[in-house]
């Protein structure tokens, strides 16, 4: 799977197993857009390619890798080529891999401004590329933004002895550009493959379900339609 080398913004294929260290973007959407896979082969083919040359988000993450010495970084929206139907099928179904195996993951919150007396712990990053804090230090926060138990983002409390029903409910507020998304971003959290199909629109939910329900035998799944 291609990533995106910090220093020179070209393309490079590890693995995502952890064997190359590696950063990972995380990142709300905001009014710059996105650039695809196609939009940064577009500017590598450019003779004056620089990390600069890409998004905004892209190239400031890679400063931020740079800094702490990570010489490559993956990022969904840019690393995945979504007009191959099985780059996208890999892709989607090793999720949790890309982002279990990463030495870090900044998560880029552009509607945050910095503020001084915030604490600056790793990964939390404001939408000047400040740093924030961690999942742990703000796990309160993140526990009220999205339900998850402050236990579980800690460490303190396995995920495997949460039932199905509430595994589902943290993403239920997530809006996603394609209906089904919604049911192919839970596929990483229940450990499962599914081949993505485009167009089946609530279909992919009842799909999940099924083959949730093929691996897991809680009856807890049925208190969402």
């Amino acid at each position: 799977m291609p990533v995106l080398d910090t220093t020179t913004g070209q393309f490079v294929d590890i693995r995502s197993d952890g064997s190359v260290p590696y950063a990972i973007l995380s990142h709300t959407w905001d009014a710059g857009g996105k650039q695809s896979y196609q939009d940064v082969r577009r500017i590598q083919e450019s003779s004056d390619l620089r990390p600069r040359a890409l998004l905004q988000r892209n190239w400031g993450a890679c400063a931020i890798a740079i800094a702490e010495n990570l010489r490559f970084l993956w990022i969904d929206s840019s690393c995945i080529d979504k007009t191959s139907s099985s780059e996208l099928s890999e892709a989607i179904n090793s999720m949790c891999a890309w982002y279990r195996n990463a030495v870090v993951c900044y998560a880029y919150l552009v509607d945050v401004p910095w503020a001084e007396d915030l604490r600056s712990e790793v990964i939390l990053l404001s939408r000047e590329w400040r740093l924030v804090g961690s999942k742990r230090s703000l796990a309160s926060l993140v526990e009220e933004i999205t339900g998850i138990y402050q236990d579980i983002l800690t460490g303190g409390r396995s995920l495997d002895i949460i039932s199905v029903s509430r595994h589902m409910s943290w993403p239920s507020r997530r809006s996603t550009t394609r209906i089904e998304d919604q049911a192919y971003s839970l596929l990483s959290i229940f450990d499962i493959v599914l081949t993505p199909i485009y167009g089946e629109g609530d279909r992919a939910f009842r799909r999940l379900q099924e083959e949730i329900l093929r691996h897991i035998p809680d009856e807890s799944i049925f208190a969402w339609e």
